[in-house]
């Protein structure tokens, strides 16, 4: 039995976050605290090892001592406390080049601690490990390159699946194509929702939300039985990101609970932008942003108010500039989730 997971993009990321008493970021923590109980529930049903499809770190070209120190000790820990073997490929974010090279992939530090990783590829007698190519022709050049040598095989590899992301072009690979290279299941990394396709090609999924970007995904962990070709998706208890447009109003405070929320109101006053954020607080919301569509047509909207101020920022600007361009719905969604990953980036430069 093989846990999978991927994407995790360890990083201290800015929104919602806060530094705990220990000196961690508390997304950090979370996105931790994700792996180790995928780790236990793996451990549990006598999975062997863990394998991690790419995009372990966030930020490319750079990786801050407070996040590559606490991921070490993470994987230490499942490799000496848990006695699983663990095998990860080089995914996008991973790499401060464009290529695929040892020597700028962030992830190869995880080799100190015993982490296999894969940069290029890996041929085993149960699997072959493929990481990221920058262009479709190099990737099926690097599979073609090692063709005869799928049979009973299971592939892993990091790039862009089609028909995984609702609104985004089919400009990556078809899992009909990936269907044809003769393997036993194929399981992709880099797209953050969890997909099935017929039980040979799957979309691994991140292992938890990052952004208002994974609103609509399916976030979590895979268990893979090779003897039976089983695949079992599961989701962590880390906290989710949620829009309130999208809450079935008989589940709304369930929805809200423990999770990261992003409310819009039309035309609302100040007073009720306040009341929205007190609700959410004594619902659980782990953070909220609360904004309104429209200014009130009342004479409140003259009154310059601190709350309201303080819930815009620069990703929900972003996010209503692209709304008013009036793409459909699935490009809309596809724009943001694309706009808010170069937003988190830029905000760890400065």
């Amino acid at each position: 039995m093989k846990l999978i997971i991927s994407d995790t993009h360890y990083h201290k990321f800015n929104t919602f976050s806060k530094t705990l008493p220990s000196g961690l970021n508390s997304r950090l923590h979370e996105t931790i605290e994700a792996t180790k109980e995928a780790v236990e529930f793996a451990v549990d049903n006598d999975c062997d090892e863990v394998i991690h499809t790419g995009d372990c770190f966030h930020v490319r070209g750079s990786i801050s001592p407070t996040v590559l120190n606490p991921v070490l000790d993470l994987y230490r820990w499942i490799i000496e406390e848990k006695g699983l073997k663990v095998t990860m490929i080089a995914g996008n974010h991973d790499l401060e080049s464009r290529h695929s090279e040892e020597l700028s992939n962030t992830a190869a530090a995880l080799k100190s601690v015993g982490v296999e990783v894969v940069t290029g590829y890996l041929v085993r007698s149960d699997a072959v490990f493929i990481s990221w190519f920058p262009t479709k022709d190099e990737l099926f050049s690097q599979i073609k390159s090692i063709e005869g040598k799928s049979k009973d095989k299971t592939l892993y590899l990091h790039a862009p699946l089609n028909e995984v992301i609702s609104g985004i072009p089919d400009n990556g690979i078809d899992a009909k194509d990936l269907e044809t290279l003769g393997y036993q299941k194929v399981f992709c990394g880099h797209y953050h929702n969890h997909k099935n396709f017929n039980d040979k090609v799957v979309s691994v999924g991140s292992l938890t939300h990052q952004n208002f970007g994974d609103i609509h995904s399916t976030a979590g962990f895979v268990l893979y039985n090779e003897k039976t070709g089983e695949i079992q998706q599961h989701q962590t208890s880390a906290p989710k990101f949620v829009d309130t447009r999208h809450i079935d109003p008989d589940k709304f405070e369930e929805a809200v609970d423990g999770n990261y929320v992003r409310c819009r109101l039309e035309e609302a006053t100040d007073e009720e932008i306040l009341e929205m954020q007190v609700a959410l607080e004594s619902m659980g919301a782990k953070g909220y942003i609360v904004s309104r569509d429209r200014n009130p047509k009342t004479s409140a909207t003259a009154r310059k108010s601190s709350v309201s101020k303080s819930s815009v920022t620069i990703q929900m600007s972003v996010q209503d500039w692209i709304k008013a361009k009036s793409y459909s719905t699935e490009v809309e969604a596809a724009v943001i989730a694309e706009s808010l990953k170069i937003l988190e980036q830029i905000d760890e430069v400065h």
